[in-house]
């Protein structure tokens, strides 16, 4: 629908999120609610339609959809468990992994994660590695692989779905504003501060 939506429209756009790119309802169980999100994971085959739809463009951004609940919730029966889970620290290494997987161009994650959302809504000095914008960067190792574990995890609620997963691209560095703020999991800068975004 969205692919033929935006023949006719090019303002409309489309997100997904790690989790659907990487999960299915085979996934279930093993992982049970822990994986339950709104809406909900589905089969293999609505994982490779979003995996094709990244590949292809019809997926604009990706979006985190962290929701850090409390493992003692999210272990509730379903009905009662609450919606999402904590994905931010791993957004990026599982879609890079799913890009690995089925041959996507890694061109496609800067897009997503970065160039499209600047540009959909003309935040300036943003979404671009050149000069004269702003140094906010993300520094991975591409043919690293590593295992999530929960000594490694940075959410306060204590777990991930991802935990004992293998995963590529590890994050190695983040700069915020040309400053390192985070390397090898450690963030370094004492309280790290925003500026307001600037809009065209």
């Amino acid at each position: 629908m969205i692919r033929a939506a935006k023949i006719h429209n090019s303002d409309i756009t489309a997100e997904t999120s790690a989790n659907y790119l990487f999960f299915t309802d085979a996934d279930y169980t093993s992982l049970g609610s822990r994986i339950k999100c709104n809406p909900a994971v589905k089969t293999s085959r609505d994982r490779d339609a979003l995996r094709e739809a990244l590949a292809d463009g019809v997926i604009d951004t990706i979006g985190s959809d962290h929701a850090p609940h409390l493992l003692s919730e999210k272990e509730a029966p379903y009905a009662k468990a609450p919606s999402g889970v904590p994905s931010i620290q791993h957004s990026l290494s599982a879609v890079f992994t799913v890009c690995r997987q089925d041959g996507i161009p890694f061109e496609r994650i800067a897009s997503v994660f970065s160039e499209k959302i600047s540009s959909m809504l003309g935040i300036i000095g943003k979404g671009l590695l050149k000069e004269g914008m702003d140094a906010d960067l993300t520094v991975i190792a591409p043919d690293k692989e590593f295992t999530v574990k929960k000594e490694d995890l940075a959410y306060k609620c204590g777990w991930s779905p991802y935990e004992g997963m293998i995963l590529n691209a590890p994050v190695e560095m983040v700069f915020l504003g040309g400053e390192l703020a985070v390397k090898d999991g450690k963030v370094l800068l004492p309280s790290p501060t925003g500026k307001p975004l600037i809009f065209r």
